[in-house]
């Protein structure tokens, strides 16, 4: 699994937080790695054995996927072979838009298959997220019902700051994929830009990436176009470049966590989108199952 996949994954189903146990009902006490044998290799997002002996498999899903229910009957043979049992199987949707996916699949002749689909909206509440004293649950906040504006996010960065250094550094990273799900990556740089102290972006991985090749580039682009056509002209050419330049390198750092290099093809697709398009991508490319997907 990549490192940005992990990187979810430790903070949906981790000590951090209480969702597996509002999902699955108990927590997972053993991680279990599971890759489908076939010609692409594709490996599950989430197996786990629980506190209570169940297995659970879950998929975290940020877009209305038309194969979801294929995806996840794919692997159930796999399951049975290696456990003897199938899963007990959910699908949390974490999307921006709203959900319109199927459950499972029946053949009107016998054949029936059902799964947990749930929207994580309707799972758990803004103000208990907010409330809790497990970080994990308070970076959730903003993907709840009314959690998805500045105010919640400026909410969730006043908690993060009363963390320790190491899991400030570590909530950061996880913040900036959640607020790329709820499309408020922007405001997130704006509001760490007033916040010099709560990180240091070099110290992030994501951030330094991200933060400092994007929005310093974009930055200094406006510099030199007010130097030479006018302060305000300068200034608001700037912003333009360094919000366009940001949202290039959330996507490029995502790709390449993802799926390794990323092909020339790629960046040139990227340089001439829009912001609407860029951002459109990024959702995808967080499970999207190949690099060539998340451009369809």
């Amino acid at each position: 699994m990549h490192q940005f996949d992990s990187a979810i994954k430790d903070l949906f189903f981790s000590r951090m937080t209480t969702l597996a146990d509002r999902v699955a009902g108990a927590r997972p006490t053993e991680w279990l790695n599971v890759e489908i044998p076939r010609v692409s290799a594709r490996r599950v997002d989430i197996v786990a054995r629980l506190e209570n002996g169940r297995l659970a498999h879950v998929e975290l899903q940020s877009y209305n996927d038309s194969m979801i229910v294929i995806r996840m009957l794919e692997p159930v043979p796999h399951f049975l072979r290696a456990f003897g049992v199938r899963p007990d199987q959910y699908v949390i949707y974490v999307g921006d838009r709203p959900m319109n996916m199927e459950d499972g699949y029946s053949d009107g002749h016998g054949m029936t298959y059902r799964f947990i689909l749930i929207d994580i909206r309707s799972l758990i509440t803004k103000e208990e997220m907010l409330n809790s004293p497990l970080y994990g649950d308070f970076l959730l906040a903003i993907l709840c019902v009314g959690g998805n504006n500045r105010e919640t996010l400026m909410l969730v960065l006043g908690r993060i700051m009363e963390l320790p250094v190491e899991q400030r550094k570590d909530a950061i990273g996880k913040l900036i994929v959640l607020a790329g799900l709820r499309k408020l990556d922007t405001v997130f740089f704006e509001e760490i830009e007033k916040m010099p102290l709560l990180i240091d972006p070099q110290e992030n991985v994501i951030l330094k990436s991200i933060y400092g090749q994007g929005l310093e580039k974009g930055a200094l682009e406006g510099k030199a176009a007010g130097i030479a056509e006018g302060k305000a002209a300068g200034i608001a050419e700037g912003k333009a470049a360094g919000d366009h330049n940001a949202r290039v390198s959330t996507l490029r750092a995502v790709l390449a966590k993802r799926f390794g290099p990323v092909p020339v093809w790629a960046d040139r697709w990227m340089e001439t989108a829009n912001s609407g398009q860029l951002e459109g991508w990024t959702t995808k490319a967080i499970d999207a199952p190949t690099i060539e997907s998340v451009f369809e």
